[in-house]
């Protein structure tokens, strides 16, 4: 299972760390801490999306080490504890990660998030971080099956994708005149 986490907290995101590798053996996680750095690695989530995201509501923009861009950018995008949120958001923008399902982890109270929301989508869920671990790791348990029919489809297209190199002419009742084709160009 490839674990997306997206949380500024370093010991929250240590702990989650050690604790996702003993409940999901040989998972992987990739840990983002702030929103400019989830937009930068948007691209690669495009070519391997996670199969769960774990996101923490609210995350700055930049790290404030990085003195610049953190007051530059902060400032412009506000409201920081949506963050976790525009991340999700910005998933949902790119048909690779449309259908992952994300947890929003966070301390704001699940009720005032849902808020947000005239009807939440099926793919998003929420666990208060007050919340014992178990509650976490059992929603992420029960988004394994979906997780796997996903993988399974993914598999399944990029098999279908193969096998259309080995196509007849006329398979999908198109047929072509090459030789029209060429005296076009010519």
């Amino acid at each position: 299972m490839r674990i997306l986490l997206l949380e500024d907290d370093c010991i929250i995101a240590e702990r989650l760390e050690h604790e996702f590798v003993s409940a999901f053996p040989g998972c992987s996680i990739t840990h983002i801490q702030t929103e400019l750095s989830f937009i930068q690695f948007l691209p690669s989530l495009r070519e391997n999306p996670p199969d769960i995201c774990l996101l923490d509501l609210m995350v700055p923009f930049a790290s404030p080490s990085d003195k610049t861009t953190y007051e530059a950018l902060s400032a412009d995008q506000g409201a920081f504890h949506l963050a976790g949120l525009r991340c999700w958001r910005m998933l949902q923008d790119l048909p690779q990660t449309a259908r992952i399902p994300a947890i929003i982890h966070s301390i704001v109270d699940s009720l005032r998030v849902r808020a947000l929301f005239d009807d939440p989508p099926l793919t998003l869920h929420f666990v208060s971080k007050e919340e014992p671990l178990e509650k976490l790791f059992t929603l992420m348990r029960s988004l394994v099956p979906a997780v796997r029919s996903r993988r399974r489809k993914t598999a399944s297209l990029a098999e279908r994708v193969v096998d259309a190199t080995e196509l007849k002419p006329g398979a999908f009742g198109v047929k072509v005149d090459i030789k029209k084709l060429l005296r076009r160009k010519t």
